[in-house]
């Protein structure tokens, strides 16, 4: 799991003077580790702003300015709160929504060489259609022949 790179997040990571990738790394390393966030694919595509009730209900606001001290921001300030809160964290898979990993729904393929006896049949993708599991996306690859 990472975070969506948005201004939050690079706000976040010049405020601690590192880079928006390592903000990121430690952040959600900090924040499942805290028990703060759901460590797996209930946290794809979700903000902490819209769960926040949820996640931070028994956590007191020293825990949360020691998680953005840890990042490397000394002086933590609303601001920086109000930018954790709204943090978007995504997977690490193909689905440009959630992160998720995409699933072939349906495919073409075609024989392109080999006879089945002699030699095994080797296939080439003339299309497919993908579907993320976690939160319904929908994308085709290759040329569709219902685009026409």
């Amino acid at each position: 799991m990472k975070i969506y790179k948005n201004d939050k997040l690079e706000m976040l990571a010049e405020a601690a003077g590192t880079s928006a990738d390592e903000a990121s790394m430690i952040l959600v390393a900090e924040l499942v580790s805290a028990g703060i966030v759901p460590d797996g694919s209930e946290a794809f595509a979700t903000t902490i702003e819209s769960h926040w009730m949820d996640w931070f209900c028994e956590k007191t606001v020293e825990e949360v300015v020691g998680i953005l001290r840890k990042v490397g921001i000394q002086v933590v300030t609303c601001h920086h709160i109000n930018a954790l809160l709204g943090l978007r964290f995504i997977g690490e898979g193909d689905c440009p929504v959630c992160g998720g990993v995409m699933e072939v729904m349906d495919a073409q393929q075609m024989c392109v060489s080999g006879d089945g006896y002699n030699s095994p049949r080797e296939y080439e993708t003339l299309w497919e259609d993908l579907c993320c599991p976690h939160c319904g996306h929908v994308r085709s690859t290759g040329y569709h022949p219902d685009e026409d």
